[in-house]
C-alpha cells in the first residue's frame, strides 16, 4: 500500500487503537511513557507513507524503525485545544486555591451555590457499569436536544449530530468497558447538562460538553468542569482534556493550551514515498495558508448559507417578551389557569423563568406558573412575583 492515512484521536482516543505505525507514546512535559507496544517487532510495514491527523501535542511519539522512516511534522492550524494538567492535586479545592484568583475562584463558587439554591440538584456519572436501556435512552435523547438547540443558536453545524446514530449505538458499550462515562446534571428531574467523555490511561477527554441554555445564567459549562475535573483527581487523572474550540469557561479552567499535528512518516530511500509524502505536506501547506487567511471559513460559511447543510433546526425557541414585577393585589386568578413548568418549553419562556429563580433567588419547588387566555404568563414565587408578557401568543 502506497499510502495510508489514520485519524490519532479517532482511532486512538475513541477507539483505543492506537494507529500501527507508532510503537511508543510519551507525554510531552515530562517524557514518561504513555503507551508502548508489547511486541517490538509487532510492526508490519504495508506502506511507503502514513499521513496521520488530528495528534495533540502534549504527547510526543517515536516510530518502531526510525533507521528505515523519516517523521516530520506540521502544525493543525485553528484548531487549538484546552487542557487541565492536574500534577499533585489533592482536591478540586486545591486546584482551585492553587491556580485561581480569588476574583476567579468567587464567582464560579457563588454560580454553583446560586445552582444549588434554586434547584434540587444531583449529579451521575456513569463508567464501568450498565445504563438501563430507558435511562439510557432519555439521557442520550437529553444530550442529542441540548446540542441541537445550543447550535442552532450559533446557526452553525455540528459533526457529533451528522454522525449521532453512531454514537448512539456504541456510547452504553463504550461506557461498560470504562472506554467512555457519561455525566449527567440534574435539576430537580430535568436533565440540564451532559458530558460524554472517553478514557485512555490517565486523560479523560471531554468529547461532547453541553447544557439547557435556558439555564444560561447559571453558567452550567463552568459547573461541568468543576465536577469532571472533581472526579478525575478523585481518581488520579493526570490531564482532563477539555478539547478543541474556544470557549469562556475552558479559557478559565485551562492551565495549558494545545494544539493538533499532522504526522508524514515516510519510508527512507524511496522516491515514491517522498513524491507521496511531500505531496500530503504541499495540500496541508495550501490549507493552512487558507486559514490563516480566513478564507476557509469564508468559504464554509457561504456554502452552509447557501446550502443549509446540517445545520440543527430551532425547537423551543425562546418567545420574545418582556418582564415587569408585580404585587399579589395585580393578579386575578380567576383569568388564569395553572400550568406545568415541563410545558413552559412549548410557550418558549422556560428561560424567563429559569432567569427569574437566578435573579430573585428563589427556588423551584416554591413557585407557580400560571397562564392567561391573553398575551401573559404570571410566576409566583414565595417573595417575588413576574408577570411575563409575550409578544408571539
Amino acid at each position: 500500500m502506497r499510502l495510508t492515512v489514520q485519524d490519532f484521536y479517532n482511532t486512538f482516543f475513541k477507539k483505543s487503537s492506537i494507529p500501527s505505525v507508532y510503537n511508543k507514546v510519551v507525554y510531552s512535559q515530562n517524557n514518561a511513557t504513555f503507551y508502548e507496544t508489547e511486541e517490538e517487532n509487532s510492526f508490519e510495514y504495508e506502506s511507503l507513507v502514513y499521513f496521520i491527523k488530528l495528534f495533540p501535542n502534549y504527547l510526543n511519539v517515536k516510530t518502531i524503525d526510525a533507521s528505515n522512516y523519516i517523521i516530520n511534522k506540521a502544525p493543525q492550524n485553528n484548531l487549538d485545544g484546552f487542557g487541565i494538567l492536574i500534577k499533585d492535586e489533592e482536591s478540586i479545592e486545591s486546584y482551585m486555591l492553587n491556580n485561581f484568583k480569588s476574583t476567579t475562584r468567587s464567582p464560579i463558587k457563588r454560580r454553583l451555590k446560586r445552582l444549588e439554591s434554586c434547584f434540587s440538584i444531583h449529579h451521575k456519572f456513569y463508567y464501568g457499569e450498565t445504563v438501563e436501556q430507558k435511562e439510557y435512552d432519555k439521557i442520550m435523547e437529553a444530550l442529542k436536544h441540548m446540542l441541537t438547540r445550543r447550535f442552532a443558536q450559533k446557526k452553525d453545524i455540528n459533526e457529533a449530530l451528522t454522525k449521532w446514530e453512531n454514537y448512539n449505538k456504541n456510547t452504553k458499550a463504550q461506557v461498560l468497558a470504562k472506554e467512555a462515562s457519561i455525566y449527567i446534571m440534574y435539576a430537580n428531574e430535568d436533565i440540564i447538562a451532559v458530558s460524554l467523555n472517553y478514557h485512555i490511561k490517565d486523560i479523560l477527554i471531554g468529547h461532547i460538553l453541553t447544557y439547557d441554555i435556558d439555564y444560561s445564567k447559571f453558567s452550567l459549562g463552568n459547573t461541568m468542569i468543576y465536577k469532571l475535573l472533581d472526579w478525575c483527581i478523585q481518581n488520579n487523572y493526570s490531564i482532563l482534556d477539555m478539547g478543541n474550540g474556544e470557549m469562556e469557561y475552558k479559557n478559565v479552567w485551562c492551565n495549558f493550551k494545545y494544539n493538533y499535528e499532522y504526522h508524514f512518516i515516510y519510508k527512507k530511500k524511496s522516491i515514491n514515498a517522498f513524491i507521496t509524502a511531500h505531496f500530503q505536506k504541499l495540500k496541508i501547506s495550501f490549507k493552512n495558508v487558507m486559514k490563516s487567511l480566513k478564507l476557509v471559513d469564508t468559504f464554509r460559511k457561504i456554502k452552509t448559507s447557501v446550502l443549509g447543510k446540517n445545520i440543527p433546526i430551532v425547537t423551543n425557541p425562546v418567545a420574545a417578551y418582556t418582564v415587569e414585577k408585580i404585587s399579589k393585589e395585580n393578579i386575578n386568578k380567576q383569568e388564569l389557569s395553572k400550568i406545568k413548568y415541563a410545558d413552559c418549553a412549548a410557550f418558549g419562556i422556560k428561560k424567563t423563568i429559569c432567569d427569574f429563580l437566578f435573579l430573585s433567588k428563589e427556588h423551584f419547588n416554591d413557585i407557580k406558573i400560571y397562564s392567561s387566555n391573553s398575551n401573559y404568563f404570571i410566576v409566583e414565587g414565595k417573595n417575588n412575583i413576574i408577570r411575563v408578557n409575550t409578544d408571539n401568543r
